[in-house]
């Protein structure tokens, strides 16, 4: 069956796929399982463009993966966060 005209901007409109996450997989040894009581953080005066990465990571997980995850801008790292850094201001 032939496409519709510019059906195929809903493909390309679709930046992250739905329901991705199994959820009968089971960690391996060695690996980190993610979940709701993460955090993505990143410094207070991070650049727009870095911010940017951060919210289409939230979005990834929220989309695709079922987890919302808070922004933490400036926050504390804890165990549980995952880090968006400069070269620079990486340790």
């Amino acid at each position: 069956m032939p496409e519709r005209n510019f059906q195929f901007r809903q493909r390309l409109n679709e930046v992250h796929r739905s329901d991705r996450r199994d959820p009968e997989a089971q960690p391996q040894p060695g690996e980190t399982v993610v979940g709701e009581s993460w955090r993505i953080v990143y410094e207070a005066d991070a650049s727009d463009y870095l911010v940017g990465v951060a919210q289409d990571l939230q979005d990834y997980f929220l989309t695709s993966m079922g987890i919302p995850m808070l922004l933490a801008p400036g926050g504390d790292t804890g165990a549980q966060a995952i880090v968006f850094t400069t070269k620079e201001q990486s340790p």
